[in-house]
């Protein structure tokens, strides 16, 4: 699957170990607000302690709020979420989430 566009924007909450709430800026002064899965992954539900980990690290990654960027892909998953590969100041937050054992790859529907 090709990248459809890069967008800048802020993470603005974790849902779980695969997903977060993200403020994206959509250029001339528009931005909205949507879930974003993150691609190529999948990591445990957060209704467990490998959930509640994931999740953890996950916001861990993303909370110091320097440069996001979300590369999104096209369609959306099946719950109408953007999927998108995240980088916060350059660390690709996907991969390291699978280097760090919080999630697995995946590329199941959707992906």
């Amino acid at each position: 699957m090709k990248p459809a566009y890069v967008y800048q924007g802020v993470v603005v909450r974790v849902i779980d170990g695969d997903t977060v709430e993200a403020t994206i800026d959509l250029g001339f002064r528009l931005s909205t607000t949507l879930p974003v899965r993150l691609a190529h992954i999948n990591a445990p539900e957060r209704n467990d302690e490998a959930g509640m980990a994931a999740t953890a690290h996950l916001r861990s990654l993303v909370a110091h709020g320097g440069q996001t960027l979300f590369q999104t892909y096209k369609p959306f998953d099946k719950y109408g979420r953007f999927l998108a590969d995240i980088y916060v100041d350059g660390l690709h937050v996907n991969q390291q989430m699978i280097d760090d054992g919080y999630a697995v790859a995946y590329e199941g529907e959707g992906h």
